[in-house]
């Protein structure tokens, strides 16, 4: 597991150290205004995937380790997806356009969204494909493809967007030349038995995906309207260069540990389905202990970490007119992006793995409902921060109540005496921060990051997390 698993978090970090340059980097290409816009556009396709796609995602996930000898099965798989573009193409403009509306009628008139739309729209068809293939690459066990399928679209993605950044200065070519990257990394690695023969779909099939799907797709429905929702009460209450300002500190703040989480999530969701369809329950409690510690392990440090050395690097790598405000946003979201990691890659599992996902919308619908709320209350207040630490309570909130209502579903162990030696390690990594915190310095910047991690790392071995000093004797043995 942990060799997979690190094959997976690289999968996810390389590249997006590479998406994080493209965000960094068009922070000096594009106004705030324009980094807004590009952002709104991204926000539109979390949106659409989130309702029409993803869920679909999670059911052929969930369903593949026993189908996968199925001729039917993916040709079902591909032509419901096929399916799902025709019915956003047809609702998705419409929505949106009269959603547009809605936004002028509250002080956003003038303001017209259908060139994004139509950019956006099959941008996220783009990005559904390749999420999918992905997959398919996590469901068969083979993570060094699914490393280059990443890799080699970050680094389209990177090329594509900072030519068009620098030969337009817009954010509408920027966001068409990214879809376009998404597209052909996609289409290089294939699914296989890919077919759009009516006879290859299985109405059973399509019917089993659906019944498990339908609540997840509303789960992913309201996450995403949260998401959504951030953006354009900005974008309506004070203006779309308060969304590029957002966007950018999620960049620096949020990126690394969400790529983190989603890494060990990929990794450790389909060794849990695989001991979940063993019928072991030893070794299903054993599996989701592993899980919930290496999750731990890693998400809490980064977050940590993230918290405390974001303001520097805003004050060293965003464009001079980004600096002061994403520097103020940083420490909120990288310690909500933590709360927020734990549930959706550990404890959403328990609804999942127990086919009970009506108990996951509840969650996401007490979640999403928080943060909504927070956001009204706190934006006329605070401005753009008030979205993000309506976030990082929101998340806590959601998290709380998922380890809550995931008992009555499935236990989801968690190793308490690890978890205490992991908090003890990051508590030594803080102490040894905190004088570094909010200097512009690129040394001090070096000396936070490599200092902290060795610091945590040291504490680990001290404590014997995980048996950490055991698993450094076996693996010093195999070279004696």
């Amino acid at each position: 597991m942990l060799r997979d698993s690190a094959i997976y978090i690289l999968s996810r970090v390389v590249p997006s150290g590479l998406g994080f340059v493209t965000g960094i980097a068009l922070t000096w290409l594009l106004t705030p205004e324009a980094y807004g816009i590009y952002g709104l556009g991204l926000t539109i396709v979390v949106l659409v995937a989130g309702i029409f796609f993803d869920w679909h995602g999670l059911s052929f996930m969930r369903f593949f380790q026993a189908n996968a000898d199925n001729p039917r099965f993916m040709p079902t798989v591909v032509q419901t997806f096929v399916l799902l573009c025709i019915a956003s193409l047809v609702l998705v403009p419409l929505v949106l356009l009269v959603a547009a509306e809605i936004a002028g009628a509250f002080g956003a008139a003038g303001k017209d969204y259908r060139l994004l739309i139509a950019i956006a729209l099959p941008g996220c068809w783009a990005y559904a494909w390749f999420e999918l293939a992905a997959r398919v690459q996590v469901a068969q066990f083979r993570p060094m493809r699914y490393f280059w399928m990443n890799l080699t679209r970050n680094l389209l993605i990177l090329g594509f967007g900072l030519a068009a950044a620098w030969a337009w200065h817009s954010a509408y070519p920027v966001l068409a030349g990214g879809f376009v990257a998404m597209l052909a990394a996609g289409l290089l690695f294939r699914i296989p038995h890919l077919s759009l023969m009516p006879r290859r779909f299985d109405p059973e099939m399509a019917r089993r995906l659906f019944a498990f799907g339908w609540a997840m797709a509303l789960v992913r429905a309201l996450g995403s309207a949260s998401f959504a929702v951030d953006r354009f009460l900005l974008e309506t209450l004070i203006g779309t260069d308060a969304v590029g300002f957002y966007t950018a500190a999620y960049q620096l703040a949020q990126t690394a540990i969400v790529t983190i989480g989603a890494g060990i999530g990929s990794a450790t969701y389909s060794l849990a389905v695989r001991a979940v369809e063993s019928g072991d329950l030893g070794a299903v409690n054993r599996q989701l202990s592993r899980n919930s510690t290496l999750l731990l392990a890693l998400l809490l440090p980064a977050s940590i970490g993230a918290a405390m050395v974001s303001p520097t690097l805003a004050k060293l790598l965003v464009g001079p007119d980004y600096v002061g405000p994403v520097a103020n946003l940083t420490a909120w979201m990288a310690l909500g992006a933590f709360f927020t990691g734990f549930r959706a890659n550990y404890l959403d599992h328990a609804f999942q793995l127990g086919h009970k996902t009506h108990g996951l919308l509840k969650v996401t619908l007490v979640t999403t409902t928080v943060n909504i709320v927070l956001d009204i209350v706190l934006i006329p207040r605070f401005g753009v921060v008030g979205v993000a630490i309506a976030n990082l309570i929101s998340g806590a909130t959601g998290m709380c109540y998922a380890a809550w209502a995931a008992r009555a579903v499935m236990p989801m162990p968690i190793a308490w005496r690890d978890a205490a030696k992991i908090a003890i390690a990051v508590l030594a990594m803080a102490l040894f921060l905190w004088p570094f915190y909010g200097r512009g310095a690129l040394p001090a910047l070096a000396a936070a990051v490599f200092g902290g991690a060795a610091v945590y790392g040291a504490a680990l071995l001290a404590l014997d997390a995980m048996d950490l000093r055991g698993v450094l004797k076996r693996r010093l043995a195999r070279f004696s």
